[in-house]
């Protein structure tokens, strides 16, 4: 969608106010609504604004550039959406429920050193495009956490830091339940306990 540019009225001296400048401010006011109207229905979540989950289920955040905090998200369908390359998760992300993750980048920071991800035992979550990069050095890291019975998909995603023996996706059930694929490892720690498939390990 295009939007129309304002028009710019301009005055001279003993020039007052008409119709025609009226009208002028008439087409500005509404060009301006139309753009609050077009921003906000892209539901934007601005930077460290928290994902607060307000529906029974389908909540949707869109982040744009910046860092957010983690947080839990338990209802069906809540998904995360990086409208942006620039848009990060700083703080620890529970999942619960059935989630999609969409371009988004997960680091530590001083508050949140260990994993940046856990998936609890109930929840299937798929991760698009993500970058999961250990930030904080730690003896024995864990990149994700997958609770005995949780199940995820990493697709496309890459998985950055490095650590002393951990392991990158630390996965309590079985390895068919968490699916790596066509992903990227750059940690110096090879994928364990997990189904692999066309990484781009290079």
């Amino acid at each position: 969608m295009r939007l129309p540019l304002e028009i710019v009225w301009g005055s001279r001296p003993g020039w007052g106010k008409d119709d025609s400048s009226n009208a002028v401010d008439m087409a500005n006011q509404n060009t301006r609504d139309a753009l609050i109207d077009s921003v906000n229905s892209l539901q934007l979540l601005q930077s460290n604004e928290a994902m607060v989950e307000s529906a029974n289920s389908r909540n949707t955040f869109n982040l744009t550039t910046g860092e957010y905090g983690g947080g839990t998200l338990k209802k069906r369908d809540s998904n995360i959406y990086g409208t942006s390359g620039g848009s990060t998760i700083h703080t620890k992300l529970l999942l619960k429920n059935r989630h999609i993750v969409d371009n988004v980048r997960f680091a530590n920071s001083v508050d949140s050193r260990d994993e940046l991800v856990q998936i609890d035992s109930a929840a299937v979550v798929q991760f698009r495009n993500c970058v999961f990069e250990r930030t904080i050095t730690a003896n024995a890291p864990s990149w994700v956490i997958v609770d005995n019975g949780g199940t995820a998909v990493f697709i496309g995603c890459m998985f950055l830091g490095l650590g002393t023996g951990g392991v990158i996706i630390n996965n309590g059930g079985a390895a068919a339940n968490v699916q790596v694929v066509g992903s990227y490892n750059g940690t110096g720690i090879a994928f364990a306990g997990v189904t692999s498939a066309a990484l781009g390990n290079i």
